[in-house]
């Protein structure tokens, strides 16, 4: 007799795995394509490619954000299959709204400020781009809401492949930054009519004031949560432009890209201990899964440290073998601040969790929020301070301090240690490349 229970276990954790090999494979071809970019070309130029790619990113996570978080939490109100599809059409018809504004916005912004980067047409490709990526990154997210993963699998990876493939293509081409723009409209356009003509699982679009007001009531949270972590991944490229110069924004876009390889490394362990941590929650004493998170956290400190060891290792050959790279120097200090980062970010990590379990997804906003304002103002403090190597370092603290300060909270609330064993373990590794002489 078969198991209904084991077979839909088993069906969850090979979706997991689904999702996470397409989003390895997905944000392996962007590393690949922006490796490229930074060898191709100049520094001027890669700088100016990477202020474009963060405000593509900010219109890519403004567009859709909080829709998805909003609807989970309508959820048990609409249980009923109508009511549900109502609330998917009015999340559709809010995001139409979002980004029908951040077009205006765009329109305004060019013609208040206009250069020859910044152009009318080339704010419009970036805007445009991002909607239209953002705009399947949305329904993926929605369309997993009713377990069908084949289908946001489908819907989050080829868009977004595809959008690197031609943004490629285009640039091979045309030889400029905005090209690659280019390339995410043409392919992600013509997805959205095939999308339009082939796809049946589309809800469409609904105008039910109160799904609308219930939506756009619970937005605004997820939106500034989205806004700070922009600010501090790419969003940080305009104070870096301000205050530095064209070199030290193309070397952030050029190391951060590098770093999204541990940030990978992370999330696909996350996500692999976080289901089993719920079920052991409802199973287990905290002691015990303290015991067993250290023990996690331990490990993720240990591969997390050998993943940013090898690229330490393997950056200088890289420079020393292709005289392309040669422009961005030995930045072995730069990477080492930065990979530091994503391992003392274990506690939020591991507290995470515990906030997410007992439904406290506020409080955690709250935290998200203050902490982030903190370190943002710690990040910028340090490159007013320290110069140019306060980016990174600074980017190291406001990351440690995100860490404590979520600890603090949810200590008060449960009974949880600190994962110093994992942190210690990671940057020790780390700091072996300073070590090795090679």
């Amino acid at each position: 007799m078969i198991n209904l229970k084991k077979l839909k276990l088993s069906s969850s954790v090979n979706f997991g795995i689904a999702y996470t090999l397409a989003s390895g494979i997905q944000k392996g071809v962007g590393f690949l394509v922006f490796m490229y970019l930074g060898s191709v070309l100049s520094i001027s130029e890669y700088s100016d490619f990477g202020l474009k790619f963060s405000v593509y990113t900010l219109i890519t996570l403004l567009a859709s954000a909080g829709l998805q978080e909003s609807v989970v939490s309508l959820m048990n109100q609409n249980r009923e299959e109508l009511s549900m599809n109502r609330l998917y059409r009015a999340a559709n018809s809010i995001f139409v709204y979002f980004s029908v504004f951040i077009v205006l916005v765009t329109v305004v912004i060019s013609l208040v400020i206009t250069t020859e980067n910044y152009s009318f047409k080339n704010n419009l490709l970036i805007a445009l781009g991002a909607i239209f990526t953002s705009f399947f990154l949305f329904q993926s997210l929605i369309i997993r809401l009713e377990e069908k993963h084949l289908d946001s699998i489908t819907l989050s990876f080829f868009p977004s492949l595809l959008g690197y493939i031609f943004g490629f293509v285009f640039f091979t081409f045309y030889k400029t930054s905005i090209s690659f723009f280019e390339g995410i409209v043409f392919i992600t356009f013509l997805l959205i009519l095939l999308f339009s003509f082939k796809y049946k699982g589309f809800k469409g679009f609904g105008n039910s004031i109160t799904d609308l007001k219930n939506i756009l009531n619970r937005v605004l949270p997820f939106a500034i949560i989205s806004f700070w972590g922009w600010a501090l991944g790419y969003g940080n490229t305009f104070i870096i432009k301000y205050l530095f110069l064209d070199y030290d924004v193309a070397l952030f876009v050029f190391i951060y890209t590098i770093s999204s390889i541990i940030q990978l490394v992370a999330t696909s362990m996350n996500q692999v201990w976080a289901p089993k941590f719920y079920k052991l929650y409802n199973i287990d004493s905290i002691e015990e899964i303290e015991k067993k998170n250290i023990l996690f956290s331990t490990a993720q400190g240990l591969v997390l440290g050998i993943s940013g060891l090898t690229i330490l290792i393997a950056f200088p050959i890289l420079v020393n073998h292709f005289e392309k790279f040669n422009k961005f120097g030995n930045a072995k200090l730069e990477m080492f601040f930065l990979f530091s980062a994503y391992i003392v970010s274990i506690p939020w990590w591991h507290c995470q969790n515990y906030f997410m379990i007992n439904d406290k997804g506020k409080t955690l906003m709250n935290i998200t929020m203050f902490s982030s304002f903190i370190g943002y103002a710690i990040w910028i403090i340090s490159m007013i301070m320290f110069g140019k190597i306060g980016i990174y370092l600074g980017f190291f603290i406001q990351s440690f301090v995100r860490s404590i300060l979520v600890y603090y909270i949810a200590s008060k609330k449960w009974q949880i240690k600190f994962d110093w064993k994992g942190i210690l373990v990671g940057l020790f590794i780390l700091a072996i490349s300073f070590i090795i002489n090679i």
